[in-house]
Formats: C-alpha cells, sequence, structure tokens
C-alpha cells in the first residue's frame, strides 16, 4: 500500500460539505431557471405529453376519457385533472439530475443512474396522474388530500429512493460494472 497524499486525505474529510455546497448551488439556479420562466417551454412539452401518455394508458381500460392540452377529463363530466407545469416532476428531477451529477462517481455511472432515475420519476408521476385522475372521478372529496399530501410524499420519497440505491449500488473505485473479474 502506497502513502496517500495530503491533498486526498484532505478532500476525503470534506467530501460530503464539497457535495452539500455543490447540491446547495445548484438548487438555487435551478429555483432561479424555474421562478424566472426561462424552463416554461420545457415545462409546458412535458406537462403535454404526460397528459398524452397518461390519457393513452386510460383509455385502453376507459373510453370515457377526453384529452383537451393537458386537461384529462371524464365525458361525461364527473372530473377532471390538468397537469400544469407544477405536477410534472419537472423541478424533481432537476434536483435528482444535481444530486446524480455533483456525486463523485464516474460519468458512465452518472448517465445510467441519470437515465434510470429520470424515466423511473417520469413512469411514477404517470402512476400518480392516472390515480388522480380517478380518485376525482370516484371520491372527489379525498382528492386534495392525495394530491397534495399523499402522492407529494410519495414521489419524494421515490426519488430519494432512487438517488439511495444508485449511491449504493456504486461500483467501487477500479471495479468494472461489466465483467466480474
Amino acid at each position: 500500500m502506497g502513502k496517500q497524499s495530503g491533498n486526498s486525505v484532505t478532500i476525503g474529510k470534506f467530501r460530503g460539505l464539497v457535495f452539500l455546497l455543490g447540491y446547495s448551488a445548484v438548487f438555487v439556479l435551478i429555483q432561479y431557471l424555474i421562478v424566472s420562466g426561462k424552463l416554461e417551454f420545457f415545462s409546458d412539452k412535458l406537462s403535454f405529453g404526460i397528459a398524452t401518455f397518461s390519457t393513452s394508458i386510460i383509455s385502453s381500460v376507459d373510453s370515457h376519457i377526453v384529452q383537451r392540452g393537458t386537461l384529462l377529463i371524464h365525458e361525461n363530466g364527473i372530473g377532471a385533472v390538468r397537469i400544469d407545469n407544477s405536477c410534472n416532476a419537472l423541478e424533481l428531477m432537476l434536483l435528482l439530475l444535481a444530486a446524480l451529477s455533483i456525486y463523485p462517481a464516474s460519468w458512465l455511472y452518472k448517465g445510467k443512474g441519470i437515465a434510470f432515475c429520470l424515466v423511473g420519476i417520469q413512469l411514477f408521476n404517470v402512476v400518480r396522474i392516472i390515480t388522480l385522475y380517478y380518485v376525482i372521478e370516484l371520491w372527489p372529496e379525498y382528492f386534495d388530500l392525495v394530491h397534495e399530501y399523499i402522492w407529494r410524499f410519495l414521489v419524494t420519497l421515490v426519488a430519494l429512493t432512487f438517488f439511495l440505491i444508485w449511491v449504493m449500488l456504486e461500483p467501487e473505485e477500479g471495479e468494472s460494472s461489466l465483467t466480474n473479474t
């Protein structure tokens, strides 16, 4: 075993602090981009895509759904769900992207994590939208509870779980994830 240099020991001691500071800086940048409206075009397209995908899934089992832009409506007017820019999980995806990008890992591993986590968050969000569509139709009195508390907590928990699993599965330094040697 070789002797470690003083710089690598010092950096190792502050690895968590560096991650926290980097993540905080990216968090502030993301908030600025969202509040200033600089992501609105992308967010609008994402919301429409989620609405379209959710509608196609629902229509395979329920022919009473009508989509108007980002609005999912039951054709006899029982209820409707709008996927607006605060419901498309963009902010959560950006925060997860920031955490995965800043975490010290190989770029290949980061790329795999970003792809898996962002797709996973959106698939989970589609389940959320479909559930909310049926909650507003069947149990409208519970919509606010399910939308504001239960699903908000679950989507955040899933994003955190994806990140933690990704961190725990990180290959050791020098270990190849493609071979067993």
